[in-house]
């Protein structure tokens, strides 16, 4: 069976909630390291040597509502030879995680890059930044080296292939690693405002006015997607720093039985992958970012539920029942993000997050329901 899909397009409320854990999420950066959501179990791929090439291509991505003029970037080797290049744009606002311009080069096999840079315009500031990192060159090799189980293709497995740079205003940047069904972050880091020049760097003419260009370009986006218009007049400074706060949460069914997996389960720090159910021992002490949409299938009722959460409210619910993972401090019981189907009828259910005796209903979660087609 097939399940019926729908293009989704969640919007995202922003406000008091990602402020108030951006410390905190500033905080647990070093203590999350790599960040990677939790996926199905992988198979070691073969043991990775300082000079081992892999094929990869590089892309772009900025959030949804918040577009970026990319003006570059690369993914840079240890001894200069290969990596990947990151493609210039005029606008792109695919979402955050979300590649939109693929550097489509060769196949040949290339090290495993160490630093990657950066440039961009921030059209909602009307800035540039600049940067230059350094990326975690062990685990990329790792990432690069190993498969892990897919649902489609002859063999059902995939690797990595994609090197995906996001940037975003306030200067925030993040990789991941993408591959079928599956993207993992592995840097984040934050770039600094340039100075730069803005006619050579868009190629504008001398006489263009700057802010008309920067209006005429947010008109042009708003009109596709409303959520530029909310950022201009609300801009949420520090959000996808904390889109990384990690929490111990578990799925929880009432009214369905429980699915083999959520597929897809999409995070909102740009993370995405197919996870089996129950989450493991494993998956539950690391902590997980808070999810964006998940769905799963009722098979024996012919259904499929689909899920988008609102960030502010999963967040602060999170939070509320003390969820969130702090570096140091023991694993303690996780919180249930319950899905509950109501005696209604199948189109019927409510989200709740639970922990202990406290338990907080989402409002704002939208379930809905497609029928499985053999």
């Amino acid at each position: 069976m097939k399940r019926m899909r729908r293009q989704q397009s969640t919007t995202r409320r922003v406000g008091r909630v990602a402020r108030a854990l951006l410390c905190a999420a500033l905080a647990a950066c070093e203590a999350a390291g790599a960040g990677r959501g939790a996926q199905p179990p992988s198979r070691p791929g073969r043991p990775v040597s300082a000079s081992a090439k892999f094929a990869y291509t590089g892309s772009n991505s900025a959030p949804k509502g918040a577009p970026i003029r990319v003006l570059g970037g690369d993914f840079l080797t240890p001894d200069g030879t290969g990596g990947a290049y990151i493609p210039a744009a005029a606008a792109i606002s695919p979402g955050w995680g979300t590649p939109r311009s693929i550097y489509t080069g060769d196949d040949t096999p290339s090290p495993v890059p160490d630093r990657v840079t950066v440039s961009y315009f921030s059209y909602l500031e009307d800035k540039f930044y600049q940067g230059e990192f350094a990326l975690p060159r062990d685990s990329i090799a790792r990432l690069l080296a190993e498969e892990y189980p897919t649902q489609y293709g002859p063999t059902k497995r995939g690797r990595f292939d994609m090197l995906i740079a996001g940037m975003a205003p306030g200067g925030a940047v993040a990789v991941w690693l993408a591959g079928p069904e599956r993207h993992v972050e592995v840097f984040f880091g934050q770039a600094q405002v340039a100075d730069v020049d803005f006619h050579r760097a868009t190629g504008a003419p001398s006489g263009l006015d700057r802010r008309q260009f920067v209006a005429d370009v947010l008109a042009e986006e708003s009109a596709a997607d409303p959520l530029v218009d909310r950022y201009r007049q609300h801009f949420p400074v520090g959000l996808w720093a904390a889109y990384r706060t990690r929490y111990r949460w578990t799925p929880a069914f009432e009214g369905v039985p429980l699915p083999a997996q959520l597929d897809p389960l999409q995070y909102f720090n740009g993370e995405r992958g197919r996870q089996p159910v129950p989450f493991t021992a494993q998956v539950l002490a690391a902590g997980l970012p808070v999810p964006s949409y998940l769905a799963f299938d009722d098979r024996a009722a012919g259904l499929s539920y689909e899920i988008t959460f609102d960030f502010d409210e999963t967040a602060a619910a999170l939070a509320r029942v003390g969820a969130a993972v702090q570096p140091g401090a023991g694993a303690g019981a996780p919180a249930e993000l319950v899905f509950a189907k109501t005696p209604a009828g199948p189109a019927r259910a409510e989200v709740r997050v639970r922990r202990g005796t406290e338990s907080v209903t989402l409002r704002a979660a939208k379930v809905e329901v497609f029928r499985l087609r053999r």
